[in-house]
């Protein structure tokens, strides 16, 4: 199961970065202060949002209903 685990966060941690990693990039190139703080906190939600998914899919079943 850890091995599942750790694939699914490699596969998690590798689409957020090519998402949220690129509209970072693209912002820091040509955006204004604000959009550049928008996109990070939008790079930060998706992470928090991994984090809980992880979180709840590691839970027992009876837990989670």
């Amino acid at each position: 199961m850890d091995a599942s685990i750790e694939h699914w966060a490699c596969d998690r941690a590798q689409t957020i970065m090519l998402e949220e990693g690129f509209r970072l990039i693209h912002s820091a190139r040509s955006g204004t202060p604000g959009d550049i703080r928008e996109t990070s906190l939008r790079m930060a939600r998706a992470i928090a949002a991994s984090l809980v998914e992880a979180r709840e899919s590691s839970r027992p079943r009876q837990m989670r209903e």
